[in-house]
């Protein structure tokens, strides 16, 4: 199970001597997968002599050990991958088993294969560098332990089933295969570490993919005249300064002794540019062609390259690491052991392993550590008057190279350290979980929380508090993760040591059945913790409050080609959480209805630091799956109603600054959800934003909702590429998400149609803003309509699958809008009229005939 925590808890255990803070637990992210073409022109260029002679030579010890998945492998095909694993576990070093994922499937006809780590991680204990990204499997090398569960990968790769590969022996390569094996050497370095976290948009570049932290492997990238791509001294992240250094051709690798040049086009090619060393300066069948961008037929190379192999030995694959498990807050003055693991691939200098400590803000000492195998210690006495300590490590190899712990910054000598004081314990256990929502009340439900105390002693005890359908809370202690009594099953990796877990405490589950939860997180001193907490009232500084979370069970309806409902009679065929349907308020007649008004996020707040981001989901969800592409048409029609908070101008969907907002969503397999359209918030319709703006009383909005502000939105289904979704099953949500403060009334839906023609609305019936007639028409379609004045106003005419068959603009010098539009050579059919000014989008259908 995939869990590991991308929002970690904030414990400061590290700070640098110019008061940065990072933090003791890995955070983690996924970049997209290095992609590897194929050049479809045959260049034989067989496997050096002898590189071959040493790969059938080898008889010693194994240096590594690969674990590898096959999923849709031929045997030959297996053959020829694990004769590239065989390479790589001589070539490099690990006590950690490296997983490896491996996919036989069809790709893009030109690319061979793609490759990327399942994740990368920083701040683990052992990262040479502080604030920097490793590879999975380079840093559970460091670590010298796995830092990921027994079922997750470190490594996954695709390789294209429709490629003519060469499966045997080198030397027996024909004309026009790719050699198998080649591909899967280069693809497993891409996994290994030879990756960037370089990216893209418009004219600016960044690294990180969103975080403000650079890879290992872009630590030593650096321009012609040899500034580091990722020092702040020289280039900002983000900026068109970078843009042009990894789009000029001139990058290279900074490697002692060596400059290997990097491949940068001059257009950047995503998952290619910067991942791979340059093809025009390492031509194939060179010794140092393995690692290029893209690989030519009748092309074998089994050996990476003295500089491939090079920089994969920089980046810390030929290394050493420190590894210690920081000293936490301690109650009362004892002895303290300072214990240091060194994990090294060199020799180690002898009595250069030393701590380096501060009391109270004094001058540094120095202590030798006392080495028992690969464990260094001393054990200090400090007296009653020291408050804090503050520490770092250090150790030399016989290369005189320096290594740290906690490591530097990467790019310059910034150090961090480690840091505990002595004190009474007066600060409450952190924690963090993450809520269910609408769940299948047939599966198994773990409740889980990662928790840590900062001081020595730890947790006491956590506590999960539940009642079913408003009913009696009960008390379930919560065990600590133990991989002897709960297996790999439940692990989670690198969170295990936080990790306390309840397997099914709720049994008997129906489905409609709505459950309420928190938990108690207690430590050793007493001091408690409460998850979730809510920001309530409309106070510009509110304090948070005990709340709850809460989250229901169902089960899935018989799939259906379309579905429509006015809410009237149709109550069981949603799965509610904060949402209800019924009448409200001004609204004649049943609708589906959000909270109103919505409630604040729930989240965890510690002092003045927030731990867990404040966060709710009100979710409706249809029970009946929707068969995508068997219907009427491809769209999903509804009224709706939105006063949820506007987020900044100029913001957009999924940034920081767009707060509130309501969306529809899709997912195949219930787990997955993706946008049918971007969410939207009040300012979807100026109407909405001014009631909820010129309505505010403190932080909150106090407009109300009614049936005259209704507007009709339509979207489509989630089709996908050429249509390659149609025929499957897709689930279809309504959610509102609400961030910590600052609400409103919320979201009404009513009059849903999804992949059904909605009812032909006659020609003199008023509805709303936009009137049309005649309907049915044969040839004139008379369009009236209210719009913004004085704009260019889009008519487009859409089929019933979405797509455009006519479209035209009309200057409207009026708010309203009356225009003739001679539709004659249009196809009989069912279609739908979309008026479109600056402020809305209305539609209606209509018949041609």
């Amino acid at each position: 199970m995939k869990y590991i925590l991308s929002c970690l808890l904030a414990i400061c255990s590290l700070s640098a001597f110019s008061q940065n803070t990072i933090y003791p637990r890995s955070t983690s992210f996924k970049g997209p997968d290095v992609i590897c073409p194929g050049h479809f022109e045959d260049h034989f260029s067989k496997a050096r002599e002898a590189v071959l002679k040493a790969n059938r030579a080898r008889v010693g010890a194994k240096k590594s050990t690969f674990i590898v998945t096959y999923v849709g492998f031929s045997e030959e095909a297996k053959q020829a991958f694990q004769r590239a694993v065989d390479i790589w576990e001589y070539l490099i070093y690990s006590e950690v088993p490296i997983r490896v994922y491996a996919e036989w499937r069809p790709l893009a006809s030109n690319i061979l294969g793609s490759a990327n780590t399942s994740d990368f991680l920083q701040n683990f204990e052992g990262a040479p560098y502080s604030n920097t990204y490793y590879p999975m499997a380079l840093a559970e090398k460091l670590a010298g332990k796995p830092l990921n569960s027994d079922d997750q990968e470190d490594i996954y790769c695709r390789f294209n089933n429709s490629i003519n590969w060469h499966y045997g022996e080198p030397e027996e390569i024909t004309n026009g295969k790719f050699d198998l094996t080649t591909v899967v050497l280069h693809e497993l370095g891409h996994g290994l570490g030879f990756i960037s976290t370089f990216s893209v948009s418009g004219q600016t570049a960044s690294y990180g993919y969103g975080t403000p932290y650079k890879s290992v492997y872009d630590v030593y990238l650096e321009d012609q005249s040899g500034r580091n791509l990722v020092d702040p001294q020289h280039f900002t992240n983000g900026s068109q300064a970078l843009y042009r250094q990894i789009t000029n051709n001139n990058l290279f690798f900074q490697l002692d002794g060596e400059r290997p040049k990097i491949y940068a086009p001059s257009s950047f090619i995503v998952g290619s540019s910067v991942s791979h060393l340059d093809d025009n300066t390492y031509a194939s069948g060179t010794i140092n062609a393995l690692m290029t961008s893209t690989s030519r037929s009748m092309e074998v190379t089994h050996d990476p390259g003295p500089l491939s192999l090079g920089i994969l030995h920089e980046l810390g694959w030929k290394s050493t690491s420190l590894v210690h498990e920081r000293i936490k807050n301690q109650s009362t003055h004892q002895p303290i052991t300072f214990q240091l693991k060194v994990l090294s691939d060199t020799t180690i200098k002898s009595g250069s392993v030393k701590l380096n400590y501060q009391v109270n803000g004094g001058s540094y000492q120095i202590v030798n550590l006392e080495r028992s195998g690969e464990v260094y210690k001393a054990t200090l006495n400090f007296p009653e008057n020291v408050t804090t300590v503050n520490y770092y490590f250090e150790a030399e190899d016989d290369f005189n190279k320096k290594i740290y712990a906690p490591g530097l910054n990467g790019v310059n000598t910034e150090r961090y350290i480690y840091s505990f004081s002595f004190g009474e314990d007066k600060s409450a256990p952190l924690a963090y979980h993450s809520p269910f929502s609408v769940e299948d009340v047939q599966s198994a439900k773990i409740f889980r929380v990662l928790a840590e105390d900062d001081y020595q002693a730890g947790i006491s005890e956590v506590r999960l508090l539940y009642s079913v359908n408003n009913g009696t809370f009960n008390t379930v202690k919560l065990q600590k993760y133990d991989p002897q009594v709960h297996g790999s099953n439940y692990s989670l990796g690198i969170d295990d040591p936080f990790q306390y877990l309840s397997i099914k405490p709720i049994n008997g589950l129906k489905t409609g059945d709505l459950i309420r939860y928190r938990f108690e997180v207690e430590d050793a001193s007493k001091n408690v913790t409460i998850i979730p907490m809510e920001f309530t009232g409309s106070s510009s500084n509110p304090n948070a409050q005990a709340s709850y979370y809460e989250f229901t069970v169902t089960s899935l309806l018989p799939a259906v080609n379309s579905y429509s409902t006015d809410f009237e009679s149709s109550v069981s065929d949603f799965a509610l959480l904060g949402f209800k349907i019924g009448k409200e308020g001004s609204f004649p007649t049943n609708a589906l209805h959000s909270s109103h008004p919505y409630r604040n996020g729930l989240g965890l707040r510690v002092g003045n630091s927030t731990v867990m981001n404040f966060e709710r989901n009100e979710i409706a969800m249809l029970r009946a799956p929707i068969i995508v592409g068997r219907g009427e048409n491809t769209l999903i029609t509804f009224d709706e109603v939105v006063l949820v908070e506007p987020g900044e101008s100029g913001s957009q969907y999924e940034s920081q600054d767009f707060y509130d907002y309501v969306v529809v969503e899709g997912s195949f397999d219930g787990v997955n959800w993706t946008a049918l359209e971007d969410g939207y918030d009040s300012r979807a319709n100026n109407t909405w934003n001014s009631l909820f703006t010129e309505n505010m009383e403190g932080v909150n909005s106090s407009a109300k909702g009614h049936v005259a502000l209704s507007r009709n939105r339509t979207m489509l289904v989630n089709t996908g590429a050429f249509g390659s979704n149609v025929g499957s099953q897709m689930l279809l949500r309504f959610r509102l998400y609400s961030d910590e403060l600052s609400n409103g009334w919320g979201w009404v839906i009513d009059n849903l149609y999804i992949q059904k023609n909605a009812p032909v609305i006659l020609g003199n019936e008023e509805v709303r803003e936009l009137h049309i007639y005649p309907v049915p028409v044969s040839d004139y379609l008379v369009i009236q309509a209210k719009v913004s004045s004085k704009q260019n106003v889009k008519l487009s005419i859409l089929s019933s699958d979405g797509k455009t068959v006519l479209a035209k603009e009309y200057n409207s010098n009026e708010d309203y809008l009356h225009y003739t539009w001679d539709i004659q050579d249009l196809p009989s059919g069912s279609y739908i009229l979309q008026v479109k000014d600056k402020e809305k989008t209305m539609t209606k259908r209509f018949i041609k005939i």
